[in-house]
């Protein structure tokens, strides 16, 4: 028996009481039902309908994005020869073992104490030319400890020299604070910088 004469059967069964025949599913009258209720008659029974079930899908609204704010600088700096460069790479492993938890060894510059919670940088070694350097780079920061590294390092090898760079604050989303930058001037003598959020308070009307 097909499911939509099943109605029309269940009713002709009822001879005491008068009961509403079922329904077709999602709410929808069999061709008996609507012929019962004088609708007219259809020579051949519809099939079911069918609701696709795109009709049910709700999908949720996605989060927002969350913002990731980066402080990027990458910089190379030349030293006189292999040992500078080695005795700069063993300083830095120290460095970034402090910032760990780890304590300080014996030796370890004083000056640079104060900077090991800032150091997030990234220190290597390689030789151009026959020329030993220091690539210097970060996404994380770490400018105060990037400059106090530089700065032990001019007063030990090159006393007279001076190394500039830049940096850039960024995110992974346009947020009207969130961008930004600076520079900083170092010698064995001092540490100049500013930031271009200085420079406009400075400089706005």
């Amino acid at each position: 028996m097909n499911w939509w004469n099943a109605s029309a059967n269940w009713a002709a069964g009822s001879s005491n009481s008068r009961l509403e025949p079922p329904q077709r599913q999602f709410g929808l009258a069999t061709d008996e039902t609507r012929t019962e209720h004088g609708t007219g008659q259809s020579p051949h029974p519809s099939p079911p309908v069918f609701i696709p079930w795109l009709l049910f899908f709700n999908p949720q609204p996605q989060r927002p994005t969350m913002a990731y704010h980066s402080t990027n600088f990458s910089l190379v700096v030349r030293l006189p020869d292999e040992a500078a460069q080695t005795y700069a790479l063993n300083l830095a492993q120290q460095a970034s073992r402090l910032n760990q938890g780890d304590e300080a060894e014996p030796g370890f510059p004083a000056e640079l104490q104060g900077s090991t919670e800032d150091w997030c940088f990234e220190v290597e070694g390689d030789v151009l030319n026959g020329q030993p350097r220091l690539w210097l780079h970060s996404n994380n920061g770490g400018i105060d400890a990037v400059c106090a590294f530089l700065q032990h390092l001019l007063q030990k090898f090159d006393p007279a020299g001076q190394v500039t760079f830049q940096w850039s604050h960024d995110c992974n989303r346009p947020l009207t604070d969130a961008y930004g930058g600076g520079a900083a001037v170092i010698t064995a003598q001092e540490i100049k910088s500013m930031s271009t959020g200085q420079w406009l308070r400075e400089n706005a009307a």
